[in-house]
């Protein structure tokens, strides 16, 4: 693995991934979204079922993948008392090339499902560690071994992921000064595996640091970070970059009465920022979405701007800054901005 981006197993981050067109450059981590409204075993049925076939729509069956129930309640069950991640077992019959991932968060009953699965079709498995973990290495070290002790009985290959997630007003080399001490923790207690590190430079409310009606370059924090660990690091482990593309880890959709107070946006990956471009709300500007064409004619105009034939998201910027083909809505403008980052940093 070169690369792993964490996304959200949605329509539109599925769809994105599915456009990127050497799939060989990067690893992705499924998040299954967290259930809206009604919180039935019944309901997250039909929500985790759609999920799992939006990826087998749009992600080939060779090629690795791991997905994760982080935003799912731990308590979850199916309609059958079942575990829900069970589920990913049809998955697995068909082929697909799961690996699957759990933490030191996770319940008894939670990874009681990851060793049934990996025992009985061999997974690769993701060890997802977060910043808490990452700041007490003598407690989450004794804790981890325990759980490689079990999961090498009946894992193929065991990773570590780092999870920062939002790392938005925090300081580079900190976290990276962190993450170098607590992965220099792990290979002097002879635990020698591969460790990804992922965050994100975008908060849960966009608003909170670029606000609408505004176009703003915010810095790819999370690339910083990298940067200082890959300088500083003189150990033998195997580090991998990993990142939340352009949607935050800590995004959760809200169900709103009457239509949602949707501003048009649109997102572009550059070396070092992210160029975040903001229309006004939707339903009280006299253009609606039809803002979404002046900000892909400003996306367009950056310097940066790589060409409609670099990626989909390229491609789809320049389609909708030429005025004749609609707008898009805020999921196609999901897709583009994903699909854009992965090409972009998978290269």
């Amino acid at each position: 693995m070169d690369y792993c981006c964490f996304i959200k197993a949605k329509a539109g981050e599925l769809k994105a991934i599915r456009y990127v067109k050497d799939k060989q450059l990067f690893t992705p981590f499924f998040d299954m979204p967290a259930l809206k409204g009604s919180k039935t075993p019944a309901a997250l049925y039909k929500q985790l079922t759609r999920s799992l076939k939006y990826i087998a729509a749009n992600w080939p069956k060779g090629e690795l993948f791991f997905v994760d129930h982080f935003d799912i309640d731990l308590g979850a069950v199916m309609p059958d008392s079942t575990h829900p991640y069970l589920m990913l077992k049809s998955l697995l019959d068909d082929g697909f090339n799961l690996g699957l991932v759990t933490g030191l968060d996770r319940d008894e009953n939670y990874n009681a499902a990851v060793f049934e699965i990996a025992s009985q079709y061999n997974n690769n498995v993701a060890i997802r560690l977060l910043v808490d973990d990452i700041y007490t290495p003598s407690i989450s070290i004794v804790e981890l071994k325990g759980m490689l002790a079990s999961l090498s009985k009946c894992a193929k290959k065991i990773i570590i992921v780092l999870d920062l997630r939002v790392i938005v007003n925090k300081d580079p080399a900190v976290l990276a000064a962190q993450c170098i001490k607590f992965i220099s923790r792990l290979e002097n207690e002879g635990i020698s595996l591969q460790v990804v590190i992922t965050s994100s430079s975008f908060p849960a409310n966009l608003t909170s640091i670029v606000p609408t009606g505004s176009s703003i370059r915010i810095d790819r924090t999370e690339e910083t970070v990298w940067d200082e660990i890959d300088e500083q690091y003189s150990g033998d482990l195997e580090l991998v970059y990993g990142d939340y593309a352009t949607v935050s880890p800590d995004f959760i959709d809200v169900e709103f009465q009457g239509p949602p107070p949707i501003a048009p946006k649109v997102v572009y990956t550059t070396n070092g920022s992210y160029v975040v471009m903001r229309g006004k709300s939707v339903i009280h500007h006299p253009d609606g979405f039809k803002q979404f064409i002046k900000l892909a004619q400003e996306a367009t105009s950056l310097p940066e701007y790589r060409g409609k034939e670099y990626s989909y998201g390229d491609g789809y910027i320049a389609k909708i800054a030429g005025g004749d083909s609609g707008s898009g809505n805020a999921t196609t403008w999901i897709t583009c901005a994903v699909n854009q980052h992965i090409e972009y940093v998978s290269r």
